[in-house]
């Protein structure tokens, strides 16, 4: 039975009892964004994004740290008029004009658990080995897909370590039956490598966990 190939990071459960809120940031004009095989990709609900130069966010690429993920997105200049989107177009230029400026709302990564598909079948394809693997931590991967020009993130099956890696494995999803003998087992997440600031140097705020 081969599983479900499901999009992004999607949020689980807030930490505590706290609600998953977003911040707005905006993306350089011209901004391309690329997958881990430097094709040209959108940003998309469920992408992981870091901060970049002058106040902008990118696509979060592996080994990153990670600010969030990505959730909603105001209307974007496509050259003629401000139009509702899903996701923001790659290379989008919207120049100097404030008004054409894009916003992407980002649910930072710590106020989650978040469920992704791992990226192949593990070397030890059963349920045990896979519970095998809880507590230990892996680096996403933007695997891509050309054709919705999409960045496809995924859990990196092949990252795990006991030392430093973006995200921490929590548990084997429940949410729906799964074929551990296949590609795209779903696990729950918590981020490992956070972009938040906790000192003035703004070291992330569980950095080397």
């Amino acid at each position: 039975m081969a599983n479900t190939r499901n999009y992004g990071f999607r949020a689980v459960k807030g930490y505590g009892s706290n609600d998953i809120g977003l911040i707005y940031h905006t993306v350089a004009t011209g901004y391309d964004g690329q997958d881990g095989s430097a094709n040209s990709v959108d940003i998309n609900i469920g992408d992981p994004v870091k901060r970049v130069n002058s106040g902008t966010i990118a696509l979060a690429t592996a080994g990153d740290e990670v600010l969030g993920i990505a959730q909603a997105f105001k209307p974007y200049w496509d050259g003629s008029a401000m139009k509702p989107t899903n996701k923001l177009p790659n290379q989008n230029s919207w120049g100097t004009v404030e008004a054409r400026r894009p916003w992407v709302g980002v649910a930072y990564a710590k106020q989650s658990f978040w469920e992704a598909d791992f990226d192949a079948a593990h070397s030890t394809p059963t349920f045990p080995g896979y519970v095998a693997l809880v507590g230990e931590n892996f680096d996403h991967v933007l695997t891509g897909n050309t054709t919705a020009t999409s960045a496809r993130p995924e859990m990196d099956v092949d990252t795990n370590a006991t030392s430093d890696a973006t995200w921490r494995f929590e548990q084997i999803s429940t949410r729906v039956t799964q074929d551990f003998t296949a590609a795209y087992v779903k696990g729950i997440f918590s981020i490992n490598e956070s972009e938040e600031g906790s000192s003035a140097t703004g070291a992330g705020l569980y950095d080397g966990i």
